[in-house]
């Protein structure tokens, strides 16, 4: 039937996505979208709904993969927010009843966090800050709203939500960026440490996992960036340093990953354009290592298609 027709190509979407080839992912997530566009106009339920929203998500993704189209990525990623915002607020059927095509709400929220958060960032990118701070606020409070909210997570306690939270710590992290971008400057410091705090506890969490180490890096990454915009050189050149320190030993535990590779790529540059504005001559070594990083990273995808290389 056509639901097994579009899990069929997005299983296919996934597997060439999942090797780096995202022009050939494409054609397969937009026939899936056709498919789950067309089953949710004969009939609106959530279950619906939440395919049709995945499925937007991941064609916003892979746009940006390929054509670096960040109209349509947004256009496609608004979409996919306002269906799953829609299952929360008017869901249909009224009645919860997996038989008639509801939705797990846990899963819902799971999906409206990831549509939310690449939703944000595009808007970020693409300059509107004060629609991606509005977005990142909606994003965190739906953290709160879902902890205390749903009756399988509201009798957590204290430690276990906080436990919870460490695994959405890029919520916070987009949120910070956000704040600092839009001059709300207490906030942007209250989001960036509780990005930080939520980064590390992740970490500790999985007994120091590659993912979530690599996580780390990144906040620690943007905390630089926020103590820099303040002037304090002590902790901006602290956290860009503990960056670089921990994306260094990503690549070593595995010199062949390119999220590895971009995350210090990415935390080199961080620190080297730090060291060269505060006057000092270890900028030159720095953005000679990101660059011997950027040149194998282009070799491995020269068309620049699974990750934006940012050659030194």
């Amino acid at each position: 039937n056509g639901l097994e027709k579009a899990r069929a190509e997005e299983y296919l979407y996934k597997t060439f996505m999942g090797v780096g080839e995202p022009s050939k992912a494409l054609p397969h997530i937009e026939t899936a979208l056709e498919i789950l566009r067309n089953r949710h106009e004969v009939r609106d339920t959530d279950a619906r709904r939440f395919n049709l929203a995945s499925s937007l998500l991941a064609k916003a993704e892979v746009r940006q993969s390929v054509d670096r189209d960040m109209d349509l990525s947004l256009k496609l990623s608004g979409e996919a927010v306002s269906l799953l915002d829609l299952i929360l607020k008017t869901p249909s059927p009224k009645e919860y009843s997996l038989d008639n095509e509801s939705k797990e709400p846990l899963l819902v929220r799971q999906e409206l966090f990831r549509s939310r958060n690449v939703h944000t960032a595009t808007l970020w990118r693409l300059g509107r800050i004060p629609d991606a701070l509005r977005e990142a606020r909606r994003n965190v409070d739906l953290i709160d709203d879902t902890l205390n909210g749903l009756p399988e997570l509201k009798n957590l306690t204290a430690e276990q939500k906080r436990n919870v939270k460490a695994q959405l710590a890029w919520i916070y992290q987009l949120r910070a960026i956000a704040e600092l971008r839009a001059r709300e400057m207490t906030n942007a410091q209250e989001q960036q440490q509780k990005a930080l705090d939520m980064a590390r506890l992740w970490v500790q969490n999985t007994g120091n996992g590659w993912d979530q180490r690599r996580a780390l890096s990144d906040v620690l990454g943007f905390t630089g960036d926020f103590y820099a915009s303040q002037k304090d050189d002590a902790q901006a050149r602290a956290a860009y340093e503990e960056a670089v320190k921990l994306a260094r030993e990503l690549t070593a535990q595995d010199p062949t990953s390119e999220d590895g590779r971009n995350t210090a790529n990415i935390q080199l540059i961080r620190l080297a354009g730090f060291e060269k504005a505060r006057g000092t001559d270890k900028h030159l070594k720095l953005y000679q290592e990101a660059l011997e990083i950027a040149r194998q990273m282009v070799k491995a995808d020269p068309l620049g298609q699974t990750k934006q290389v940012a050659l030194a």
